[in-house]
């Protein structure tokens, strides 16, 4: 079974202005802020957090709501939530408007999709944010070129002798991070503190980028068969890739991958979103997942790959091929919640260190067969 995997984006959906929802509330006083259970009339509730501190004494739920709408700027959104559905309201305050942010803690793989709504940042808000996020980019994938293979080779030897080992490791970092999810989801309360490092982390914000989350929102997934469909693609073809280029160049390209399908990802988002646009939350695997899928159709073109048990004539090559005219009408024609401008960005990169190992394999073919020819002269 191929394929290979998917990575979802989260809009941010408007429903109704929030200071028109009738709804009651109940709040607890921090040093640093509020927070608030609002129990909205259609029976669906939220949790939000990061409103500023005022006095409670004569805390009235419609004045608050109205003087956030009225001093402190634009509402950017506010989404209904499925029954006992736990979201993180955040403000950023700028110096003429503040920046609501709504970050969902648990979505399922039926809920992420592109729904617009209202967001006031600017063109050139959104493209200083990518040229940071290219910097992030190329540091990044520069370091770990030359980082990586020494920490492999140095502290991690036994990956020359057992190279699934690495595949094994990516494996259980995706668990881990999916029952942390769980766990967050499971008892907000309990996990407020988890929550807040999973939404800032390990979702990338296409308009306002924590770069780290380029790499982490790689091993992240919040869906069970989100989680599976991924796992199982990456070890069917990097439990044979891992081999064939070792596992320095393995985790080197694979990082690389993440990161490269996230900045393809931005890069996309620069014309598809408007000012009037969603945020667009991104995870997901299969940015790596298409370049660990392109490095391997480039070196072993014939490979046979099969979709559901179903052979693909031409071999790997051509359902790389067939895979990445998808994700180019996907881009296109906007089908469905999968960020098909990820997984191209990671199939280029894939194929680019296809060519490179195969180039370099070559090279080294011509040497030797070179000189066992100078010994016959």
């Amino acid at each position: 079974m191929i394929g290979v995997g998917t990575r979802l984006m989260l809009g941010v959906p408007v429903r109704r202005s929030l200071a028109t929802l009738p709804f009651t509330a109940v709040a607890s006083v921090s040093k640093s802020q509020i927070r608030l259970l609002l129990i909205v009339s259609s029976g669906k509730r939220a949790v939000f957090s990061g409103i500023p501190s005022t006095e409670l004494r004569n805390f009235s739920s419609t004045r608050c709501c109205g003087d956030i709408l009225q001093n402190k700027g634009q509402l950017h959104g506010i989404a209904n939530a499925r029954p006992y559905g736990r979201f993180n309201l955040r403000n950023y305050i700028g110096s003429s408007k503040i920046l609501l942010l709504l970050k969902r803690n648990y979505a399922t793989y039926r809920d992420l999709g592109y729904i617009k709504s209202y967001n006031f940042n600017s063109g050139s808000d959104r493209r200083k944010n990518f040229i940071r996020a290219t910097i992030f980019a190329i540091l990044f994938m520069a370091a770990s070129s030359f980082i990586v293979p020494k920490v492999v080779s140095n502290v991690f030897p036994g990956l020359k002798r057992n190279p699934n080992l690495l595949i094994y490791g990516i494996l259980g970092l995706n668990g881990i991070v999916f029952l942390l999810w769980r766990a967050s989801a499971s008892n907000a309360r309990s996990f407020a503190k988890l929550s807040q490092i999973l939404n800032k982390v390990f979702l990338m914000n296409s308009f306002k980028t924590n770069f780290p989350s380029m790499i982490f929102s790689t091993f992240s997934h919040q869906d069970f068969f989100h989680l599976l469909f991924n796992m199982l693609c990456l070890y069917s073809f990097g439990s044979s890739l891992v081999h064939i280029i070792g596992p320095s160049n393995f985790l080197t390209m694979y990082l690389n991958s993440g990161v490269f399908a996230s900045w393809f990802s931005l890069l996309a988002s620069l014309f598809r979103l408007s000012a009037t646009s969603a945020a667009i939350y991104s995870l997901g695997a299969s940015g790596a997942l298409f370049g660990v899928f392109g490095c391997f159709s480039y070196l072993l073109p014939s490979a046979g790959v099969s979709i559901f048990f179903f052979p693909i004539p031409g071999g790997a090559w051509n359902a790389f091929l067939l895979s990445n005219v998808g994700n180019v009408l996907g881009i296109v024609l906007k089908w469905g919640s999968f960020d098909y401008a990820a997984h191209l960005g990671g199939a280029l990169l894939g194929c680019y260190y296809g060519y490179l190992i195969k180039k370099k394999h070559d090279e080294r073919s011509r040497r030797r067969s070179s000189s066992l020819f100078d010994v016959f002269r």
